[in-house]
């Protein structure tokens, strides 16, 4: 035993060798589950009810009710998180790289919330070679993809958007553009989402998962940036820099006798793996304590290591939170969230903050900010308006059902194709929840009246095209605004083909009356401020 706890960390040590210190696959790593919105967000100097709201996040992220049941009332704040797909784990992982993840997920990839079972003196080697043949039985051949460009796929990495969450490579490897010349770039102070594995993968299963994260991790926490097949190669060829082979010496040494896949099956039921994975049949999950009678001597929450109960490695700060929330949970039954808690807890567990600030929550560091550009210089002019993702206070009543389906789960909802950065889609099911609290905590103080009913004035489209215009009466929005294939005359802001879909009518009165307070920063300028309405009346349209 001896022997096998020295070589473990040994045989790590020796897969990452080589790699160049410079890229984002050799981040600092987190000793501990890394959870972003409890990372940036809470804190050991804060008191115990903030805190305990940070160990509500973490069992949710934790997936502690895929084995035990919430009480009755809590089911809303502690939802079971998606299953991650394992159909074809055995196609993206060779079966030395599923031994030493299993054996050590917290060693073989830091910061991951996959739990260890085997770090207990009592652990049963065999186990551990029975699962890995049976998850490297899971074959499914992946799409190919043509090879990737390791440039190309550098500036992808850090322009549109993967920064926001994974870290950045070192100065010798790429500078962001954005950064002011002369000065020393600032290194992100928040950590990062590990990106260890990626250079494990099969190639073309890389260049997949990229593509579309959602159908191997459902829960969304990945999100898929619209990549093309050729962008997700040249990504995966950055991701994959340096790749060398595994070292699994400790298994070779071991000489374990041979398992078979239908050995490994039965451990994956009886280790409680189908609690929080899904290897495409129907499985029985595992049969443990509700969560209203969990003893935090005992179990996940125990600082005893004893093979086949799950070690998270957590910090003293998340358990202390995570032992705080459950003495809530435990004691009493909460109250409906509020709409506000709604949006800020679905904002929160998709870490929607680490791009977006809502309600003066959350929004790019700065570190991060600067990687994010522009296409075209001109758009330098509209500040960070021009390059970072929006504010989302009003985007509850700004955009319309059809424009959110295509931005949270559809294709094609971007607009502003000056930008370098994304819109990554998080999948429906973990979204279309979520809308209608972010809607009713957009209301206005004062809603705004106009007439959609295209009766009485609908003969207006003439009107509307003049005032877009140039020239006599003419407001001139073609000047900034592009409108179907006529590109703007300056400054290129949004194209205003989609706006009728985009929009709803609303927000868009209220943004033309009064841009300035209702997108605070905006360079469009108040039109229709002092304009005195048209007294002319027609037969056709009634008073205009």
């Amino acid at each position: 035993m001896p022997l096998l706890r020295f070589l473990t960390p040994l045989a790590l040590c020796l897969a990452f060798a080589g790699k160049s210190a410079a890229h984002p696959g050799q981040a600092d790593p987190v000793e501990y589950p890394f959870v972003a919105g409890f990372d940036r967000f809470y804190s050991a100097e804060d008191d115990e009810d903030h805190l305990a709201q940070g160990g509500m996040l973490l069992l949710q992220e934790f997936n502690c009710t895929g084995c035990h049941a919430a009480p009755k009332g809590w089911e809303e704040r502690l939802e079971t998180r998606p299953k991650v797909a394992l159909d074809g784990v055995g196609s993206r992982l060779s079966a030395d790289e599923l031994w030493l993840f299993i054996r050590s997920p917290q060693h073989r990839k830091k910061g991951t919330l996959m739990p260890g079972l085997f770090a207990g003196e009592d652990r049963d080697p065999k186990v551990v070679e029975a699962l890995t043949v049976y998850l490297a039985s899971l074959k499914k051949e992946p799409k190919k993809f043509p090879q990737g460009d390791v440039e190309r796929g550098r500036q992808l990495y850090h322009t549109i958007g993967c920064v926001a969450c994974h870290e950045p490579a070192a100065l010798t490897d790429y500078k962001p553009i954005e950064a002011p010349p002369g000065l020393d770039v600032e290194k992100p102070g928040l950590p990062s989402v590990p990106l260890l594995l990626a250079d494990k993968y099969d190639f073309h299963a890389l260049a997949a998962f990229l593509q579309d994260p959602l159908s191997i991790r459902h829960a969304g926490r990945m999100p898929a940036t619209e990549l093309s097949d050729q962008e997700s190669a040249d990504v995966a060829a950055y991701l994959q820099l340096n790749r060398e082979p595994s070292n699994t010496m400790e298994r070779t040494l071991l000489a374990l006798p041979p398992q078979t896949p239908e050995e490994g099956r039965k451990q994956f039921v009886a280790q409680g793996c189908t609690a929080c994975h899904d290897a495409g049949k129907v499985e029985p999950l595992p049969r443990v304590k509700p969560l209203k009678e969990v003893q935090v001597t005992q179990g996940c929450l125990s600082t005893t290591k004893k093979a086949g109960i799950p070690d998270y490695g957590m910090s003293d700060l998340q358990r202390r939170a995570m032992l705080l929330a459950l003495k809530d949970v435990q004691g009493t039954t909460p109250p409906p969230r509020s709409t506000l808690q709604t949006v800020d807890a679905f904002l929160m567990k998709m870490n929607c903050y680490a791009c977006h600030e809502w309600r003066g929550t959350g929004g790019l560091e700065e570190p991060r900010a600067q990687y994010l550009t522009v296409y075209d210089a001109a758009a330098h002019s509209l500040g960070e308006l021009g390059r970072l993702p929006p504010k989302l206070d009003v985007a509850g009543r700004k955009l319309t059902d059809e424009w959110f389906a295509k931005l949270l789960w559809g294709t094609g909802g971007g607009v502003r194709n000056y930008m370098t950065t994304r819109m990554p889609r998080f999948g429906q099911d973990n979204c279309v929840g979520f809308l209608p609290a972010l809607k009713e905590s957009a209301k206005p103080e004062k809603p705004i009246a106009i007439d959609t009913s295209g009766l009485l004035k609908h003969h207006r489209s003439e009107l509307g095209r003049g005032l877009m215009g140039v020239g006599t009466g003419g407001l001139g929005c073609v000047s900034c605004h592009g409108l179907k294939d006529r590109k703007s005359l300056g400054v290129p802001v949004i194209n205003l083909t989609h706006t009728v879909h985009r929009l709803t009518p609303e927000y868009f009165k209220e943004l033309l009356i009064n841009p300035q307070v209702t997108q605070p920063g905006t360079l469009m300028p108040p039109l229709f401020m002092g304009r005195k309405r048209p007294t002319r009346r027609s037969s056709s349209c009634g008073r205009i």
